[in-house]
């Protein structure tokens, strides 16, 4: 009897002591799910103002629609999916909305001594590490690369086409190397757009018949990229470093506290259980 005693109170300092860390963690799951949530929304508003400045600009060379771009309807509009660097995100401020609220039930709960509280408690935190494995799975993905969303519709779209892709309208979210080539369409006008991509292909040198000098600098002798040049990047690790900035710190966030949430948990159940023994004990 003495041993549930010693256990229910030693249960319910370390649930107290855990919530109050859960709680940090449920603000710091605010405050990275806003920040990524602005760097993927800011990707989003670079890719439509590229798009109607490209589409603008073909309009008047009445070119094809830009890579990337959808010119039917005025303005135009990015064709490449973005929504999957959001939702992350976005799940990531649910997750730490629902984190403080159980937090703030679990601590009166054992400070109250409610089993009810308790129970509602756990309830919602096994709901929160549904939510966090979800999208930190979705998160990792992306941040992989290995999201069906982007390998088809975005990698897919400018692995064939990346050299009429203007990569430096996006500077903001790919390192210089990444658009370090350039080339102009060929038409007639004076006014043909430029563009500014990797000097590398997304898995090897260049080595088409437009060659540049560039570009043949940075083959190797075995047609790999010449990685040893800063310059020279193949396209698909320009997407890889943009994936990884977007969606990585959702990924590491939303698997980091799990240990916590679990230990939360174990005190939980200890606390009813010592609340149940008081209770016969008093009857």
């Amino acid at each position: 009897m003495a041993s549930i005693c010693c256990e229910y109170k030693v249960a319910r300092r370390g649930m107290l002591i855990t919530n109050m860390l859960v709680i940090v963690f449920a603000f710091i799951f605010i405050g990275v799910g806003t920040a990524s949530l602005s760097y993927a929304t800011a990707f989003q508003d670079g890719l439509d103002s590229y798009c109607i400045q490209k589409c603008a600009e073909n309009k008047i060379l009445k070119m094809l629609d830009p890579v990337g771009c959808s010119c039917d309807t005025e303005p135009g509009h990015t064709t490449l999916p973005t929504v999957v660097f959001v939702t992350p995100a976005i799940g990531l401020i649910i997750i730490g909305v629902f984190t403080f609220i159980a937090s703030t039930i679990g601590c009166i709960g054992a400070i109250r001594e409610r089993p009810v509280l308790i129970y509602v408690y756990v309830c919602i935190l096994f709901v929160v590490i549904i939510l966090q494995f979800s999208f930190g799975g979705a998160a990792g993905a992306v941040a992989s690369g290995n999201a069906k969303e982007i390998q088809g519709p975005l990698e897919g779209a400018l692995r064939e086409n990346y050299r009429k892709f203007d990569w430096e309208n996006l500077k903001g979210f790919f390192p210089p190397a990444c658009y370090a080539g350039q080339t102009v369409a060929q038409v007639t006008n004076s006014t043909a757009p430029m563009y500014q991509y990797p000097l590398c292909d997304f898995e090897k040198c260049y080595t088409g018949s437009d060659q540049t000098d560039a570009e043949q600098g940075c083959c190797t002798s075995d047609y790999t990229c010449d990685t040893g040049n800063p310059k020279c990047l193949t396209g698909s690790k320009c997407l890889n470093s943009f994936f990884v900035r977007a969606a990585g710190p959702v990924a590491t966030m939303c698997f980091l506290p799990i240990f916590l949430e679990i230990m939360c948990i174990i005190f939980a159940c200890l606390i009813r259980q010592g609340a149940a023994v008081q209770s016969k004990n008093y009857e």
